[in-house]
Parts: structure tokens; C-alpha cells; sequence
């Protein structure tokens, strides 16, 4: 279960409102970003949606199975088995990545979803403040894309979506 976040958890960021660090998916110190928009009084909007950013990242917490699945529907294990074959092959279903992680393909369902975790949360309030969007980068350990990140956001109605990759 994750901790709530207070205020005092926030800091002002240089790019966006504020930036603060979770535990999700029984990770630590997850990059979180937080913004309001340039226009907005941002003291004021962390104060009136501090519950509402800790409600999403609950949300997160409690999805990452349903997160998984939709992926695996989006052929992303597909994907990331692509990328494994183009690292030095060991033997017929065996490769080794840069780093020197042993991977196997075809890759499972459950070895995937062990393997995927959150390098940072993006929550975007400047469009809608009452449905915030949210931005996930999410890596895998072993390391499927080489450095690169699936994409996947969440709408203000829980929506999930297909990002691609970044990195």
C-alpha cells in the first residue's frame, strides 16, 4: 500500500508546478510531476487537489495487473520481444542485453508484468482540473527495451491508453 503524500512532500519545479517523489508497485522513489498550468495560483491548486493526486496515484498502485493486460492486448510483448532478438543471441530462445541480462523469448504473460515498473508519473491538470490526465513511463527489469520506455496514460475517467515508446 502506498503512503499518502502532504504538501510538505512538494516541491516547485522549474519546468512544471511541482515535483515529489512515490512508492508505487512496490517501488521507491518514483519521479512525480505535478502541473497546474502557468496560469494557475499553484499554492492554492496543491492545496485543493493534494487528495485528488493521491487518489490517482492509489488508482495506479491498485492497477498495475489491469495496466499489464492492456499492454499485453497492444502487442507490446510482441514488441519487446522484437527488441530482445536484435541483443547478442546466446542460444535459440536466449539473448543478452547490453547490461548483460539473460532474457528468454517468447516472453510470458507473468514474467512481464514482473518485470514492468515506474520511472515517473506525469499529473496534468492545466485541461481539465476536475479529470486530470496522467502520464506514465514505465521501464522492465530485465531490461526488454533497451533504455526505452512504454508510454501509457490514464484519462480524467480512468481510461487507459497506448502511448508508444520513449527514450
Amino acid at each position: 500500500m502506498i503512503t499518502s503524500l502532504k504538501i510538505k512532500d512538494f516541491s516547485e519545479s522549474d519546468y512544471f508546478s511541482y515535483e515529489a517523489f512515490c512508492n508505487l508497485w512496490e517501488e521507491e522513489n518514483i519521479s512525480l510531476i505535478i502541473d497546474f498550468g502557468e496560469d494557475s495560483d499553484k499554492s492554492n491548486m496543491l492545496l485543493k487537489y493534494v487528495d485528488k493526486i493521491n487518489e490517482i496515484l492509489k488508482w495506479i498502485d491498485e492497477h498495475k495487473k489491469d495496466i499489464s493486460n492492456f499492454l499485453v492486448s497492444k502487442q507490446c510483448i510482441t514488441l519487446a520481444e522484437e527488441w530482445v532478438a536484435t541483443n547478442k543471441q546466446i542460444d535459440d530462445n536466449s539473448y543478452q542485453n547490453a547490461i548483460g541480462e539473460i532474457i528468454n523469448i517468447p516472453i510470458k504473460e507473468e514474467d512481464f508484468y514482473k518485470a514492468m515498473y515506474l520511472d515517473s508519473i506525469l499529473i496534468d491538470f492545466e485541461e481539465d482540473e476536475s479529470k486530470p490526465d496522467t502520464t506514465m513511463h514505465i521501464l522492465f527489469e530485465p531490461d526488454y527495451f533497451k533504455h526505452h520506455s512504454l508510454i501509457v496514460y490514464i484519462d480524467g475517467d480512468k481510461n487507459i491508453e497506448y502511448g508508444d515508446l520513449a527514450g
